[in-house]
């Protein structure tokens, strides 16, 4: 799907979209429909943004299984912004804006109509087409003076509004408010009005609610919307017998002398209700003026509360649930894997609830034992179910009898027909002869292996990989070896140690990290499983009291002597 400028203001109010604002400030808007979008230069880019700042494939947005929208960067070479800061992946709001190149997009996001509502029928209002006199804002009046009983009244009203689940039955309680005795309202109800056609007739939002000294009648002055709709505050007039020059509402076939009060609801943009009242002409006062629109603001302040209550329900529940994806993939982790000749530390820290990183020892059917370590592209819950299908591979494969080349060539023909083509997996994949130490691996773009022996502080790397990471081109893969002498601690790690920025704002590295290992080692009893803990704890050090920003998982294999 191609953005289209044309086609922008014709787009459904019903459909999240993403607002594109160029250079010289001409904005496009494209459609969401889908769960994922690529913005690039290419031609073939859902969002085409054409420029020589942006990569073909710069970067893509995508929401996820609970309809957050996210934001990551494909290794773009000018970097993807959201609100001035580069990012990787980032997840979005309404009020973010993202940069690309000289190209700002932010997502648009429906204010829909509540469910709970339903619109009524307005053909039995009447409309006065009245020349507008004074018309007047609660900064045209001396500060008025509100009554405590009146005070207390609208604070019982703000209560009773958060305990109301029903968004009609919310407006008429505002109504039935403001048409009580203490308000002197005649009639009060609320109208939705549309921005675009100041002129059109508004919907009905509620039942008009009637008071004890007054009727249901109009006409309701369309001068008097076109006025909230114009200044977005709380507005009034008055029809008098002083004279046509200071009618402020003049009714055909309405002789009654009367008041009204329109004062904004909430707005987003396009659409505004606003609760209408009428008043006997003697309370056109700024007291009164004032209480309508001190009750509108009690309104809002109620429904924000509403929202942030439901937000915080629905938090509750992904809490909820990611807890539970969690405490699924923490089983999954090895622990305390038992084999004779090796003994192993774990270490998997996930930067969110869940994490992208994957980490297993598994017994081979030839006798040797399988090591890996593995980091899909991208972090959470999109990330950690990537992560299991990898999990859920190795061990397939494996009961299947394949030996390692089989193993790595037939998963990475999986991931290269399943993943999106944008996402990836670096992986090692190591098979361990106890008995001879020799080691059979594959590495598929993944950072070497790092070799410590205890006590000397020596250390080594094992060859890079010369395979490109898993899920991009399907084949066989080149397998290498090496061997693990009695002693030495082999480390098996993903980039969340390697490239941890570091409380002082510098990488560790990879020397940083053997050069970490190397200190943690220098004690020749050393264990894997205690050389584990003491890396676990030097990683949380230099990380300092910073947030994680990406997850850090290593695998400690030592070859008992």
């Amino acid at each position: 799907m191609k953005n289209d400028p044309s086609t922008s203001r014709n787009t459904s109010a019903d459909v999240v979209a993403l607002e594109i604002t160029d250079a010289a400030g001409a904005v496009s808007r494209v459609e969401l429909t889908g769960q994922r979008r690529i913005i690039g230069r290419s031609q073939q880019a859902d969002v085409h943004l054409a420029s020589t700042h942006v990569s073909r494939r710069h970067a893509e947005i995508f929401r996820d299984p609970f309809g957050r929208w996210w934001i990551r960067d494909l290794v773009s070479q000018n970097g993807t912004l959201v609100n001035g800061k580069t990012v990787t992946e980032c997840v979005l709001g309404p009020s973010d804006t993202v940069g690309i190149g000289e190209f700002t997009l932010r997502l648009s996001v429906p204010a829909r109509a509540p469910r709970e509502h339903a619109m009524m029928s307005t053909a039995h209002l009447t409309f006065s087409t009245d020349v507008m006199g004074p018309i007047s804002t609660i900064r045209d009046h001396e500060v008025p003076r509100i009554a405590r009983h009146h005070l207390t009244k609208l604070m019982d009203l703000y209560h009773q509004l958060r305990d109301i689940p029903d968004l009609a039955e919310r407006h008429r309680l505002l109504c039935q408010t403001l048409v009580a005795p203490e308000f002197q309202g005649q009639w009060a109800a609320v109208l939705r009005l549309d921005g675009t056609a100041p002129d059109a007739s508004p919907e009905l939002l509620c039942d008009p609610q009637v008071g004890r000294q007054g009727e249901f009648s109009g006409p309701i002055s369309r001068g008097l919307l076109r006025a909230v709709l114009a200044k977005h505050e709380a507005v009034m007039a008055a029809r008098t017998t002083e004279g046509a020059a200071d009618i402020a509402l003049s009714m055909t076939g309405f002789e009654q002398q009367i008041a009204a009060v329109a004062c904004p609801l909430g707005e987003d943009g396009q659409r505004m209700d606003v609760l209408y009242i009428m008043l006997p002409a003697q309370y056109a006062t700024g007291e009164w003026l004032g209480l309508a629109g001190l009750a509108a603001d009690e309104f809002r302040h109620a429904e924000v509360a509403r929202r942030a209550q439901a937000q915080a329900e629905a938090q509750a529940a992904l809490e909820r649930e990611l807890a539970s994806a969690r405490h699924i993939q923490m089983s999954l982790i090895p622990k305390q894997v038992v084999c004779p000749g090796l003994e192993l530390g774990v270490g998997f820290i996930p930067c969110r609830w869940v994490g992208g990183d994957y980490v297993d020892v598994v017994p081979m059917p030839d006798g040797r034992l399988l090591v890996a370590v593995a980091d899909v592209c991208g972090k959470g819950l999109p990330a950690a179910l990537l992560a299991s299908r990898v999990h859920t591979g190795v061990h397939s494969n494996l009961a299947a009898g394949m030996n390692l080349p089989q193993l790595m060539t037939n998963l990475n023909n999986y991931l290269c027909k399943t993943i999106p083509e944008t996402s990836f997996v670096t992986m090692v994949a190591m098979a361990i002869d106890v008995r001879s130490g020799h080691v059979e691996f594959v590495n598929a773009g993944h950072p070497p292996p790092l070799v410590v022996k205890p006590g000397p502080g020596m250390s080594r790397s094992f060859a890079s990989g010369e395979n490109p990471p898993l899920g991009l081109e399907s084949g066989s893969l080149i397998v290498q070896n090496d061997e693990l002498s009695p002693g030495q601690i082999l480390s098996l790690y993903t980039d969340g140690l390697s490239e941890l920025t570091c409380e002082s704002g510098e990488m560790l590295g990879i020397e940083g990290l053997e050069r970490e290992l190397r200190e943690i080692c220098v004690d020749p009893a050393i264990t894997a499983r205690t050389a584990a803990t003491a890396l676990t704890r030097r990683l949380a050090h230099l990380l300092g009291h910073q947030l994680p920003q990406d997850d850090q998982t290593f695998l400690l294999v030592q070859r008992q002597s």
